[in-house]
């Protein structure tokens, strides 16, 4: 169940009030049956039948668009090849060195496995 705040005009909360008071019932019940009597007319009417079919298209149109956004992120196959770097040869770019990555440890750091086997082998 759901809680809701409303705002009513004094003159439309004293009816609502009288209402309730000559029904010996609070103002939440003569509310909500209000809204069940309001509801049930709009669907008999016929009306909101074909809106919610035009929202449906519509939720669905743009589900297909976010699909198709989505895969096209994703595509496995690249669209292009990248293009080679101008203005350098392929000799010069395999003359380069590479960078390598190093790991640096603090002073006296040891293995998990050097320290679950108990046995020290200096620091790595």
């Amino acid at each position: 169940m759901k809680t809701i705040a409303a705002r009513f005009e004094d003159d439309l909360f004293a009816a609502l009030s009288l209402v309730a008071t000559l029904e010996d019932t609070t103002i939440v019940a003569v509310i909500r049956e209000a809204v069940e009597a309001h509801i049930a007319q709009k669907m008999a009417e016929g009306d909101l039948a074909a809106r919610a079919e035009v929202v449906l298209a519509e939720i669905d149109r743009e589900a297909e668009e976010k699909k198709a956004a989505i895969g096209s992120l994703f595509d496995a196959t690249p669209k292009t090849t990248p293009a080679a770097p101008k203005g350098r040869s392929r000799r010069s770019q395999s003359a380069e060195p590479k960078a390598q990555l190093t790991i640096s440890r603090p002073i006296g750091y040891l293995p998990a496995l050097a320290r679950q086997e108990g046995g020290h082998q200096g620091a790595l």
